[in-house]
């Protein structure tokens, strides 16, 4: 029994694509801009995925894997989070204070 296969999906071990990364920054970025221009949050939320397909057409996203990125990087209770910023196609990260 001790060679029988494990079930389910193999773990990653804290592994990820560089795409889920670049997909998570795209999505923060577009979701903290929204925010700081004073939309309401489910709107932010929409901008982002709008902004990862546009971005990257092929990825999938959703506003439940916004959701995810968003508890991963700006955790709540947070004094620091993460910021990203975009100066044409570039993207910078950093930490600073939560804005919204």
């Amino acid at each position: 029994m001790e060679n029988a296969k494990k079930r389910g999906r193999p773990p990653k071990n804290g592994i990820r694509d560089i795409s889920a990364f670049l997909r998570s920054t795209v999505a923060l970025e577009a979701y903290q801009r929204a925010r700081a221009q004073g939309e309401k949050y489910v709107i932010a939320i929409q901008l982002a995925v709008a902004a990862v397909r546009e971005r990257f057409p092929e990825m999938s996203i959703s506003e439940t894997e916004v959701k995810r990125v968003l508890r991963e990087f700006q955790p709540e209770g947070a004094s620091e989070v993460w910021v990203v910023t975009k100066s044409g196609r570039e993207y910078s990260l950093g930490f600073g204070s939560r804005s919204a």
